[in-house]
């Protein structure tokens, strides 16, 4: 018996020990990794990379600018070997790279552009894409006609800006590589059709500019905004984004979508972040976005004051988001009409979902203050890793987040009622693996004859008695966790046991009370 005690006193010095140091030593935060975009390739690797495309335009003309006139932009240019689409032959066509920032303002832009690198940062600023052309120009240019201005298969290693353009033709952007963000605004509302199809988005594409002047001064922000140079940017045609991988933002806020406007998705791959906030629209349909199966990555979603009438989106791999210094006023909104789009369109699953999410982010929104004095203590004189630790555990304890683990754990909010069978179990489980070694004291509070081990034969081994007296326990153990009626004069009070027989008896009360909600919701 002392060696039984010495050991269990051992035991537990250990483990508090270990539950020390983790708290010392071992910082438990999660740690995020950034999206790896490729780096810049050589020459050879863009001959490569765009061995396929297809030359749409004559040898002497890019963008309507012969190659004299734009050779000033380039510092080299490369001559792959490319395949025409949808023909058999092979032609040399002259791709472009550019080695330094290039900015291009005020200028006409009216056939495809394509086969281009820049190495470094492309604007595209108070422009105009228009394919028509006049009279005159026809005749000083062999120009081909096209439906539409293409920008095609091309590499852009900087930022890249659409700023304050004037679109007059349709615009496409197809099939090409944005290492790092693309803003897209317009001057007046986009009147004409915008797609962007097929593109890799490294770092994001923004539908405004506001991010570029978030940083500025309140009287530099209010005097850009009566100069209009920012402000919403009004979509009053079809702008279609179509089999595109996103990393980064996905960035439609303070748009809004006119009467004859309309914005589709179809078969993109997630962003990071997709920002919605003080977006209008009459509806919204997000289902053209899909996880990427290599990565399962979480899709942010802001929907801060928005205005979209109805938003049509099945709320897997989503989570709301909301910036500082949004109120709990807001952040209630936000979800209440979420849920009301979600059950309106009869999605069971994002709804219960979404409401879990609403419940949990309701009980920890207002976390305990980690600078308070006795934190601030802990980490300036003991160790910032068990300030963060002490900070977690004392964060968790508290009674609404306690609560709602509690709620979420056993049962799911509701939705998950089967978790409350395999709880069941494993209380059983563990209270008879308690009982196990207090049986005998057990016994002599509530005796059970026909589960008392004196009835195994005493010729019987030693481990099939331990065996067989762990079957008497658990049985024992099932048979006081279900009981739902308890004859208390049956109970020896004068025994200090009794105060555990009583408390598993009324957890598994409550376990069964459970369990026949279970059976009858169904």
């Amino acid at each position: 018996m002392p060696a039984n005690k010495s050991f269990k006193n051992w035991t537990l010095v250990l483990c508090v020990s270990a539950v020390m140091i983790s708290l010392l030593f071992v910082d438990w935060r999660n740690k995020t990794t950034g999206i790896s975009v490729p780096g810049s390739v050589d020459d050879s690797a863009i001959r490569t990379a765009l061995r396929n495309i297809p030359v749409r335009d004559s040898a002497a003309e890019i963008w309507g600018k012969v190659v004299g006139e734009i050779s000033k932009f380039r510092d080299t240019s490369v001559t792959p070997t490319m395949k025409n689409r949808g023909e058999g032959d092979i032609r040399q066509a002259t791709l472009f790279v550019f080695n330094r920032p290039v900015s291009f303002s005020s200028d006409t832009f009216r056939t495809t552009m394509s086969g281009l690198y820049f190495r470094s940062d492309a604007g595209f600023l108070y422009s105009r894409f228009d394919k028509g052309l006049t009279a005159r120009q026809a005749e000083s240019m062999t120009m081909k006609s096209y439906n539409s201005i293409l920008l095609y298969q091309s590499i852009f290693n900087g930022r890249c800006d659409f700023l304050n353009n004037n679109f007059k033709s349709p615009f496409e952007l197809l099939y090409c590589t944005f290492r790092k963000p693309v803003n897209f605004l317009t001057r007046d509302t986009l009147s004409t059709k915008v797609s962007f199809e097929g593109n890799f988005f490294g770092a994001g594409l923004h539908f405004n500019n506001l991010d570029k002047f978030a940083n500025l001064k309140r009287v530099a922000q209010e005097r850009l905004q009566r100069n209009k140079t920012i402000g919403f940017q009004q979509i009053g045609s079809t702008v279609t984004i179509k089999d595109c991988e996103f990393h980064g933002k996905l960035d439609f806020s303070a748009c809004e979508i006119m009467a004859d406007g309309k914005l589709e998705f179809e078969n993109n791959i997630l962003p990071d972040t997709l920002d919605l906030s003080k977006f209008r629209a009459a509806s919204l349909d997000l289902r053209g976005f899909r996880a990427d199966t290599g990565a399962a990555r979480i899709c942010y979603l802001n929907l801060l004051d928005n205005r979209i009438a109805n938003l049509n989106v099945e709320y897997h791999n989503y989570r709301l988001y909301f910036p500082p210094g949004t109120t709990d006023d807001q952040v209630s909104r936000t979800y209440q009409s979420l849920l009301k789009s979600v059950k309106d369109n009869g999605y069971n699953s994002s709804y219960e979902e979404l409401d879990m999410e609403y419940r949990h982010v309701n009980a920890t929104r207002h976390p305990l203050d980690s600078n308070s004095a006795a934190f601030t203590f802990i980490r300036k004189h003991i160790s910032k890793t068990f300030a963060f630790n002490a900070w977690v555990i004392a964060e968790k304890m508290r009674p609404a987040h306690l609560w709602d683990t509690i709620q979420r754990t056993w049962w799911g909010y509701g939705y998950e009622k089967t978790k409350v069978l395999y709880w069941s179990l494993l209380i059983i489980f563990g209270f008879s693996i308690y009982n196990f070694y207090h049986y005998g004291q057990l016994l002599s509070v509530l005796n059970i004859e026909n589960l008392n081990p004196s009835n195994i034969p005493e010729n019987t081994s030693r481990n099939k008695r331990k065996a067989l007296t762990y079957w008497y326990c658990l049985t024992y153990t099932s048979f006081l966790f279900f009981k739902i009626s308890f004859e208390f004069k049956a109970l020896n009070f004068g025994k200090r046991f009794v105060l555990i027989l009583l408390v598993q008896y009324f957890v598994g009360l409550i376990c069964s009370a459970f369990i026949v909600n279970l059976i009858f919701s169904r």
